[in-house]
Formats: C-alpha cells, sequence, structure tokens
C-alpha cells in the first residue's frame, strides 16, 4: 500500500463536542478534526498501523491496533497520550 493514500479504517463522532476522530491505516495515524472541517490534528502515528474500533467514553478514544492484543486509549482534552489496557 502507499502510504501517501489515506484509508479510512474506523470513525468516531463526538457530536456533543463538535469534533470527530478516526483512524487511517494508509497514513497510519488517528486523527482529529471539528465536524466542520477545520482544526484538523494527527494525535497518534506509528509504522504500520492500523487502528480501528473507536469508541469515545469519558474524554478518552479507545481504540485498538491489528498488531497489538490490547485495547488502548489516548486522552481527548490535552496531548495526546498513550495508555494501553
Amino acid at each position: 500500500m502507499n502510504a501517501t493514500h489515506p484509508k479510512l479504517n474506523d470513525m468516531c463522532l463526538v457530536i456533543l463536542a463538535g469534533v470527530m476522530y478516526w483512524g487511517d491505516s494508509g497514513l497510519h495515524n488517528i486523527e482529529k478534526a471539528n465536524l466542520d472541517g477545520t482544526g484538523r490534528t494527527v494525535l497518534l502515528s506509528e509504522t504500520n498501523a492500523q487502528y480501528y474500533g473507536f469508541v469515545y467514553h469519558a474524554g478518552n478514544i479507545y481504540f485498538t491496533d491489528w498488531k497489538s492484543p490490547y485495547v488502548t486509549f489516548i486522552f481527548t482534552y490535552s496531548e495526546a497520550v498513550e495508555k494501553s489496557l
């Protein structure tokens, strides 16, 4: 796969906060943006990652990666910090 081509794996909309989060297996990122498309930011990037299974709960985005047996989360209200469960 050409790493310069985006490929959406999964998405999570947080309507009340006006934000969307998604995993991109082409660019190997977790990104966020406002629902109107502004404020796009890369929260997490790892070589060959394929993030999926996005769930928002209590200010965190929970997800997994095809190469990991763990559920991982990142905080959404501060700098992205990756934690494994």
